[in-house]
């Protein structure tokens, strides 16, 4: 049985970089959502629902909608939470296997990427999903309240968590790209130098 050796120039691959990017994103994203405390998500959740007791709608705007009913801040920081550090966690644990099991080098290489492709879809969907109704809340929650700078602060970064998030699913949707279409192998340019040597010789 053959013995592959670690991938040392994985981290310079196209997929290596993009996941590199994609879990500085990740991390930064989970730090900025971590920002949020749990005493202005509270605040944030008093306020949606004397919205949507309320019968006067001009100082609520479009906090009485049924999005908010089912979206609270508690449970989008939550779910931004629990699917950055699950994607952040996943994405470690396939570049490491890349790094040291190496493999880019295997002959089951195409197969193999294209089921981290289609495996990796979900995550894309699942960090887009959750930056996009992270942005949509907090656009309308923040348009009604941002009286304090603790308010700005904590709106700022649920921002900040979204943006990346959505920058990390950018990333990660080309990553998938990359895999489908077998972009990275390194047995292709392993059969490019053994044709130029070929005919150099």
């Amino acid at each position: 049985m053959r013995i592959h050796r670690r991938d040392r120039t994985y981290w310079r691959s196209i997929l290596g970089i993009l996941e590199i990017l994609i879990m500085a994103c990740l991390l930064f994203g989970l730090i900025c959502a971590l920002i949020a405390s749990n005493l202005w998500t509270e605040q944030a959740n008093w306020l949606t629902q004397v919205c949507l007791d309320s019968t006067s709608n001009t100082y609520c705007g479009n906090l009485t909608s049924d999005f908010f009913k089912f979206f609270s801040a508690s449970t989008v920081k939550i779910a931004s939470i629990t699917i950055f550090a699950s994607c952040l966690f996943i994405i470690t644990i396939f570049y490491s296997i890349h790094t040291f099991i190496g493999l880019r080098k295997r002959k089951t290489w195409k197969i193999i990427t294209r089921l981290i492709g289609v495996f990796f879809t979900l995550l894309f969907l699942s960090i887009l999903t959750i930056s996009i109704s992270a942005i949509y809340r907090e656009s309308q929650f923040g348009n009604q309240y941002t009286s304090t700078s603790s308010s700005r602060v904590q709106i700022g970064a649920a921002y900040a968590m979204a943006s990346l998030g959505l920058i990390a699913a950018s990333l990660l949707l080309i990553d998938i790209i990359c895999r489908l279409l077998t972009i990275g192998s390194v047995q292709k340019r392993q059969r490019r130098r053994k044709r130029r040597v070929n005919v150099i010789s």
